[in-house]
């Protein structure tokens, strides 16, 4: 059995983990350097205040 402590730092560890491979992702298919990072930084701010909340 996993304390409630150990399951929210694995799940935080997945998130980060989507987290970078999203954003390699997003880097690999959108032109715009500027527009890139906009978008990017959104979705990062996005998933994380998501996820903050919840915790």
């Amino acid at each position: 059995m996993t304390t409630l402590q150990e399951h929210q730092r694995m799940e935080r560890h997945v998130i980060g983990q989507l987290l970078r491979v999203t954003k390699a992702r997003l880097k690999e298919y959108i032109a715009t350097p500027t527009r890139d990072m906009s978008l990017i930084n959104s979705l990062e701010i996005f998933v994380t205040t998501r996820f903050n909340s919840r915790v």
